[in-house]
């Protein structure tokens, strides 16, 4: 489960990380709008919030988001 939200949102297109992130520092609001419009993409979900965003000691973001799918209806946290 932890990396269903992830794998999909790379599959569907991911993040313009060489566009709009590499050597940028954008706003948290900016770098959520992006992870929540990416998850959106991926069939299936019909919601999705971003409740923690972070930069590991490797500069790699985490982060955790609530994702509703149709398959569910249950939120189900997904970690990154």
């Amino acid at each position: 489960m932890k990396n269903w939200l992830p794998n999909a949102v790379i599959k569907s297109g991911g993040l313009p990380y060489f566009q709009s992130l590499l050597g940028k520092l954008p706003p948290r609001s900016y770098i959520t709008n992006l992870l929540e419009q990416a998850a959106l993409t991926v069939a299936g979900v019909v919601s999705v919030t971003v409740v923690s965003l972070g930069l590991n000691a490797n500069r790699q973001l985490t982060g955790s988001v609530i994702v509703v799918s149709t398959d569910t209806n249950t939120p189900i946290v997904a970690s990154f």
